[in-house]
């Protein structure tokens, strides 16, 4: 006969038993952290952020609240977290970070596009063949004096009265 081995022992296992895995995932958010995200109030860093930035403090922070509530995402620090919520908001261009334009729906804003250069009027430019009631330009001396005064800022009107002639004129002319 053989002897018999005794048992070999065994080392309590590291991990958490499934049960107490289980147990973990169903129980209820830590009400601690729950109850800080209910109390937060913004603060006037809170303000000045969202004020700099363009973002309704309001609607942010129910979002952000939402937002830690659905995904369990409790902070330990609320009012750090929403802080960091504002300044993400700036950079994913929420918000109204030039001041440009007020927001759209969903707190996008399209910035204004920068100012375009003032058009110079030329003796081809479409202001003056319209002006002249011209189809194609004609690099005669009426032509670009209209250009000039239609570049100091003269109105058709003003500038065709400059040169001496009046709509009528020029449909005769034509």
């Amino acid at each position: 006969m053989k002897p018999t081995s005794p048992k070999p022992s065994q080392e309590p296992s590291i991990e958490p038993s499934r049960e107490s895995t289980r147990a973990s995932k169903t129980e209820k958010p830590d009400t601690t952290r729950l109850q800080a995200l209910a109390n937060l109030t913004p603060d006037q860093s809170h303000r000045q952020l969202a004020d700099e930035i363009g973002l309704d403090l309001d609607a942010e922070l129910a979002k952000f609240r939402d937002h830690a509530i659905a995904g369990d995402h409790l902070p330990a620090d609320p009012a750090a977290a929403f802080r960091n919520w504002l300044r993400r908001g700036r950079e994913l261009g929420l918000g109204n970070t030039n001041r440009t334009e007020p927001a759209l729906a969903g707190g996008f804003a399209h910035p204004t596009p920068p100012p375009r250069k003032p058009h110079r009027h030329s003796y081809g430019c479409t202001h003056v063949l319209n002006l002249l009631n011209r189809d194609a330009p004609d690099n005669d001396p009426l032509a670009l004096q209209a250009a000039e005064l239609l570049n100091q800022g003269k109105t058709e009107t003003e500038a065709l009265a400059a040169l001496g002639l009046m709509k009528d004129d020029l449909e005769e002319i034509a």
